[in-house]
C-alpha cells in the first residue's frame, strides 16, 4: 500500500480543497513554500529559449525572407529546411518557450508543504500527494548545515512501518509534530 496517496486538484473533496487552498494563501507554519527551488531552473529555461530565439533571428534574419519564398514556391523543401541545425534550433526555441511559460504558470505558488487539520500534502503544481496524520506514528527530526544555511528534515513513520522524509524548515516541523501529537 502507498504511503503517500497521489491525487490532483479537482479530485479532492470540496473542504480540503478549501482549507489547503486557505493554508496556501496565507503565510504561516503550516505552508512551507518550495517554489523557488524549482522555478529558477523552469525560467533559465525560458529565457534560454527566448535569448537562443533572438540569436537566431539576429544572426540569420535575412535568410528568412528568402527561405519563406523558395519554400512558398517550392513546400517539398520543408522537411531538409526543419532539419538544418539554425532552423531546427529555431522550432526548438519556438516550442520551448511557451511550454516553459505555461508549466511555470501552472506551477506558480504551487510547490511546497501544507499541513490541514486531516492530513500532510505534498503539492506539486496540479499534482498533490496526501499522507493523512491518523497514519503517522512516529515524528522526528533533525537539522542540517552550518548557520545560515540550515534546513530540517522531518521523518514521519506510518502505520504500516514505512519512513517518509520530508525537507523543509523548523517551523514546519514544529507545527507537524504539534498536530500529530493532537491525533
Amino acid at each position: 500500500m502507498a504511503t503517500l496517496t497521489k491525487t490532483t486538484w479537482s479530485q479532492l473533496e470540496p473542504t480540503l480543497r478549501s482549507e489547503l487552498d486557505a493554508v496556501m494563501r496565507t503565510p504561516n507554519d503550516a505552508w512551507h513554500s518550495q517554489y523557488h527551488d524549482a522555478m529558477a531552473w523552469w525560467l533559465l529555461l525560458m529565457l534560454a529559449s527566448v535569448g537562443g530565439f533572438i540569436g537566431l533571428a539576429v544572426a540569420f534574419g535575412s535568410e528568412v525572407a528568402e527561405t519563406v519564398s523558395l519554400v512558398s514556391s517550392e513546400p517539398s523543401l520543408l522537411p531538409s529546411l526543419l532539419f538544418q541545425p539554425h532552423w531546427l534550433g529555431l522550432v526548438v526555441c519556438l516550442v520551448v518557450a511557451p511550454l516553459t511559460a505555461v508549466t511555470w504558470a501552472r506551477n506558480h505558488n504551487r510547490r511546497g508543504l501544507a499541513l490541514t487539520r486531516t492530513a500532510i500534502v505534498v503539492v506539486r503544481g496540479a499534482t498533490l500527494k496526501l499522507l493523512p496524520l491518523s497514519d503517522i506514528t512516529n515524528v522526528q527530526s533533525r537539522t542540517i548545515g552550518a548557520v545560515g544555511k540550515r534546513f530540517s528534515v522531518l521523518t514521519v513513520q506510518t502505520k504500516g512501518g514505512e519512513k517518509v522524509e520530508f525537507t523543509t524548515d523548523g517551523r514546519w516541523v514544529t507545527a507537524v509534530a504539534a498536530a500529530v501529537g493532537k491525533t
